[in-house]
C-alpha cells in the first residue's frame, strides 16, 4: 500500500466515485473527492460514516450477501442518496479486497444523464409518431423513409446527389473532404430472441437521432443503400475525420438500448475515407468507404478503419 498522501492522490484521478470502507462495521475509511462531492460531504466529515447511510438502493446488506456467492459486483443498477437527502440512480460495483484486514471497495457513477437521455429519446419517438400522422400521406419528400424525411437525414437517393455536389466542390477549391460510414447493432449482454419490428425501428431512430446531433454545422447525414448511415464532413482531414469517429463511436456506445427490458449494448463499426485528387467522381471515395467498413466489421465490434 502506498502512504496516505499518494494513496489519495491517486484514488482522487479516478472517474468514479470510490470508497473503502472497513468491513467490520461498514463505516467509510477511505474516498476520492468525487465520492465527497457527490455525497454531499467535506472529506475529512466523510470518514467514519456508516456506508449504509448513503446506499439506498438494493440496500447493502444485500450487496454483502450477493458478493459473498458471486465475489464481484459489478455495474449493477442502484441508487445513492447524498447526506442531504438527495437520491440519483447510479451504477456500483463492489468487492470484499483482503489486505491487512477485509476491505469493502465500493465505486459508483451517476446514471442520471444517461436517464435523461433515455427519457429525452422516449419523448422524441412520441413526437416523431405525433408528427407522421399529422403529415400528408402523399407528400412526396416522404417516398423513402418518413422518419429520415422529419430527423433530416437525407435518403440513399439525396445523398448520392449531395455527395457528387461536394466532391465538385472539393475538386474546385481544392479543399479536404472526409466521409464516415457508420453500421450500428444491437448486442444484447444475455443471450435473447433477435429485435422484433418495434425495437429495429426504435433502434434505427435512436442511431439516427444520435449522429444528426453529433454532426456539425455543415455536416451531412444520409442513409446508405445498404441500411448504413454515412456522414460527409466539409473542410475535414482524415486526421480530423478519426477524431470526429471516435466522438460518434463514444456517443452511440455510451446509450443504453432496453429492448423489452433487457439491457443492451451497442456496437459501432465506422469505415473513414477522404477525397483525392485522383478522384473523377464520388463513386471512388464511397467505394473506399465501404471497404473501411467492412473491414472494421470483420476486425471486430466497435472499430474504426480509415483508407486514404
Amino acid at each position: 500500500m502506498p502512504d496516505d498522501l499518494n494513496f489519495q492522490c491517486m484514488i482522487d484521478t479516478l472517474q468514479g466515485a470510490f470508497i473503502m470502507a472497513d468491513s467490520a462495521d461498514m463505516t467509510v475509511m477511505a474516498a476520492n473527492q468525487l465520492a465527497s462531492i457527490q455525497l454531499g460531504l467535506p472529506l475529512p466529515e466523510l470518514m467514519g460514516q456508516p456506508l449504509a447511510r448513503f446506499v439506498s438502493k438494493p440496500p447493502l446488506g444485500d450487496i454483502l450477501r450477493d458478493i459473498q456467492r458471486q465475489d464481484l459486483l459489478y455495474n449493477i443498477e442502484g441508487e445513492i442518496c447524498s447526506a442531504r437527502g438527495r437520491c440519483f440512480p447510479v451504477l456500483l460495483s463492489a468487492r470484499v479486497v483482503a489486505w491487512s484486514y477485509p476491505t469493502l471497495i465500493f465505486t459508483f457513477s451517476d446514471h442520471s444523464q444517461q436517464q435523461l437521455m433515455n427519457e429525452l429519446l422516449k419523448k422524441k419517438d412520441e413526437l416523431f409518431e405525433r408528427v407522421r400522422q399529422l403529415l400528408p400521406a402523399g407528400d412526396e419528400n416522404m417516398a423513402e423513409d418518413p422518419d429520415d424525411y422529419i430527423s433530416g437525414v437525407l435518403s440513399a437517393g439525396q445523398l448520392l446527389e449531395r455527395a457528387g455536389i461536394e466532391v465538385g466542390h472539393a475538386r474546385r477549391y481544392h479543399n479536404p473532404l472526409a466521409a464516415l460510414q457508420i453500421h450500428a447493432e444491437v448486442v444484447p449482454i444475455h443471450d435473447k430472441a433477435p429485435l422484433g419490428a418495434y425495437n429495429r425501428t426504435h433502434f434505427r431512430r435512436m442511431v439516427s437521432y444520435l449522429c444528426v446531433q453529433s454532426s456539425r454545422d455543415g455536416d451531412l447525414v444520409g442513409r446508405h443503400e445498404n441500411g448504413t448511415l454515412v456522414m460527409l464532413l466539409r473542410q475535414t482531414t482524415l486526421q480530423d475525420a478519426v477524431r470526429v469517429a471516435k466522438r460518434l463511436q463514444q456517443r452511440l456506445g455510451s446509450f443504453a438500448f432496453w429492448p423489452d427490458g433487457a439491457n443492451c449494448e451497442t456496437s459501432t463499426c465506422i469505415g473513414i475515407s477522404t477525397w483525392n485528387e485522383a478522384d473523377r467522381n464520388a463513386r471512388q471515395l464511397q467505394v473506399r468507404l465501404e471497404a473501411a467498413l467492412t473491414k472494421a466489421r470483420l476486425t471486430g465490434r466497435n472499430t474504426i478503419v480509415s483508407l486514404s
